[in-house]
């Protein structure tokens, strides 16, 4: 997923300088003027201390997010990420919190559009249910109560469409497939969000890093598999469609990470940060990179 306060401004108080009228000051003869007037002049103004947890999209864009649980309460509050002041307040009934995809890492969910995604911690057996906020989160959340095993993936720029990872039996399998939930709609989507190349594709794999793009358009996760190569998984949120790209069986199982960024162009790299591979979005292909490896 405090103190509540807002951003103001604390003035001095305003300094006067003067001479009594018809009293001479020192370097002034009788009569002499009375020094001008010292003009006052303002503090700056204070910033509201956020509380420990706050959590913000990638980037500097968007607002910033505090969940907090208390018993079987879970209260949301959001801030303006420049001033800080408080742009909202919700809560909902249970224990909800940011979801999590990359073991590890940081809590997703937040976007600079405004949408944040919570993840029930202890839904009902059987059962994954998730709730949708957006800026100025004075609204009650939407809640999406869905019949199987879902996880977060990811939102819509627009904040329309909810991305879910449905994990496929055998437990443990590591097989899934991409869902979309159309929040507009209130409905899953019968389709699954498949690459478009390779359409009958089995997707299996844990994710183990992962790079978004500022607007939240294209969300790029590299995977993990157990008998095969790593890949990158590309999702175009705003387009409902994904990629898969092979990354070389060699790096399987070696610590590499996903590195770059959308923009400016994505690569794998090793814990040293030498990078061995680059990463063509565009293409859907990897090429070398400045550091090959054997």
């Amino acid at each position: 997923m405090r103190t509540r306060r807002t951003v103001r401004s604390i003035l001095g108080p305003a300094l006067l300088v003067g001479l009594v009228a018809g009293c001479s000051s020192p370097g002034a003869g009788a009569g002499g003027t009375a020094p001008a007037a010292t003009p006052s002049r303002a503090a700056p103004p204070t910033v509201a201390v956020l509380p420990a947890g706050v959590v913000g999209a990638p980037g500097d864009l968007g607002p910033l997010v505090h969940v907090a649980v208390d018993g079987d309460r879970t209260t949301v509050r959001g801030f303006e990420r420049e001033t800080r002041a408080l742009l909202g307040t919700t809560g909902l009934d249970g224990r909800w919190a940011l979801p999590v995809v990359v073991p590890g890492s940081g809590p997703d969910g937040v976007t600079t559009g405004g949408s944040v995604v919570l993840a029930e911690k202890a839904p009902a057996a059987g059962r994954s249910r998730f709730a949708v906020l957006h800026a100025p989160f004075s609204a009650p959340p939407k809640v999406v109560d869905l019949r199987g095993a879902f996880e977060f993936d990811a939102v819509s720029p627009d904040g329309t469409r909810l991305y879910l990872v449905e994990h496929l039996p055998p437990k443990g399998s590591q097989h899934y497939q991409v869902r979309w939930y159309d929040l507009v709609g209130d409905r899953l989507d019968e389709a699954v969000v498949v690459d478009k190349s390779n359409i009958g594709e089995w997707m299996a794999g844990h994710p183990v890093s992962r790079v978004t793009s500022l607007d939240g358009a294209v969300v790029a996760t590299m995977y993990e598999r157990s008998g095969g190569e790593p890949f990158v998984h590309v999702l175009h949120t705003g387009e409902i469609y994904a990629q898969c790209i092979d990354l070389p069986e060699s790096l399987a199982g070696k610590g590499f990470t996903l590195g770059g960024s959308i923009e400016k162009g994505l690569f794998v790299t090793d814990a040293k940060g030498r990078v061995p591979f680059l990463v063509d979005v565009t293409e859907g292909r990897v090429t070398r990179g400045p550091d090959p490896i054997g």
